[in-house]
């Protein structure tokens, strides 16, 4: 007669350890945080009218730390909701090194610290080992169901398997059902976990130590900008006008609807083209970056463009001597202009 309180009381004492684990994880990765102004900046690279909280960001970007730390004694309390859209840069540091190693950046977003809050979030974070140690976002193939419900239990959000954390869920239909899959952090590109095959994205990553040497390079740099020649050089690889270049490649700040920053003083003329460009750039189903033809789609075309400007060996110099050292923009030739014709028709 006595089994039902045992077993509440049991039930009680596995939901207070876990908030134990929870609070412990926690307090080890406490430190990394980050900037409303900071999250907006990050938001606006990644084409997001809105942003995550920064609580939000903070607690996830705290949650994987403490996994990453002990996957064995992880709690699943502290891994409910990990959904922050900044996940999606793990293992994809050049994106980031291409994003904040825009020249004009750190003048452009001076105010409440954006640029150096948002610089410190990633140097942080790497050190707790989120960036630049292997770690990814891929996913996990399912099946086909008529309902999610019918694999529900089926590794659970939070559950770990093999050494990877399930972090999500998502489907997509498949005529009249639904195919679903399981969104893992994985610390390397295994093809299985567990049963399931494992199915990764595209991959341009710096190790630690170049992703570190990147970040301190930029917070040493005070003053740099797009010199002619560079400009010069990307509009021969790229087919982008000037002014576009010098928006893209120095620093973007815009309003909704891509409006450029008020400084860059450009003609009405170079605003309205620019415009058009940063619409096409935008776009998330642009397939012609990379060098097999499987950019992630995760990412809109103005990170790729930046990602493929970093240098696979020695990607410092992007930010210390120039885009015009990188000579990845001729990797570009023609490619831009042949989808963006297509994007015209």
């Amino acid at each position: 007669m006595n089994w039902w309180p045992q077993r509440t009381i049991s039930k009680q004492a596995e939901k207070l350890q876990a908030l134990a684990r929870q609070l412990t994880q926690s307090a080890v990765a406490s430190d990394i945080t980050i900037s409303e102004s900071a999250a907006k900046l990050l938001y606006l690279y990644l084409d997001k009218h809105s942003y995550d909280y920064p609580h939000v960001i903070s607690r996830d970007a705290q949650s994987i730390a403490s996994f990453i730390a002990d996957p064995d004694n992880f709690s699943a309390l502290a891994s409910d909701e990990i959904g922050s859209e900044w996940v999606k840069l793990m293992h994809n540091e050049r994106f980031i090194i291409g994003m904040l190693g825009s020249p004009l950046l750190p003048q452009l977003y001076k105010k409440d610290n954006a640029f150096t809050d948002l610089v410190n979030f990633f140097r942080t974070a790497t050190k707790f080992g989120i960036f630049g140690c292997g770690w990814r976002r891929a996913s996990i193939d399912i099946g086909t169901y008529e309902s999610v419900e019918d694999v529900i239990d089926v590794l659970p959000r939070g559950s770990v398997v093999d050494g990877c954390l399930v972090t999500g869920y998502d489907y997509r239909w498949d005529k009249d059902k639904r195919h679903v899959h399981r969104i893992i952090l994985c610390p390397d590109n295994r093809e299985k976990v567990g049963e399931y095959t494992v199915k990764y994205k595209q991959d341009v990553s710096m190790n630690a130590e170049d992703f570190l040497a990147c970040l301190d390079a930029i917070s040493e740099t005070s003053s740099r900008t797009l010199n002619e020649e560079a400009i010069k050089e990307i509009s021969r690889g790229t087919g982008l006008i000037p002014a576009t270049i010098l928006y893209v490649f120095s620093g973007m700040k815009h309003d909704n609807d891509y409006t450029p920053s008020g400084s860059y003083k450009f003609t009405t003329a170079e605003e309205a083209v620019t415009k058009i460009y940063l619409h096409f750039l935008a776009g998330k189903y642009l397939d012609h970056f990379s060098e097999n033809n499987n950019d992630d789609q995760q990412f809109t075309g103005i990170l790729q463009l930046l990602a493929h400007a970093v240098p696979q060996t020695d990607p410092v110099s992007y930010i210390q001597q120039g885009a015009r050292y990188c000579g990845h923009y001729f990797l570009l030739a023609g490619n831009i202009r042949r989808t963006r014709y297509a994007y015209q028709r």
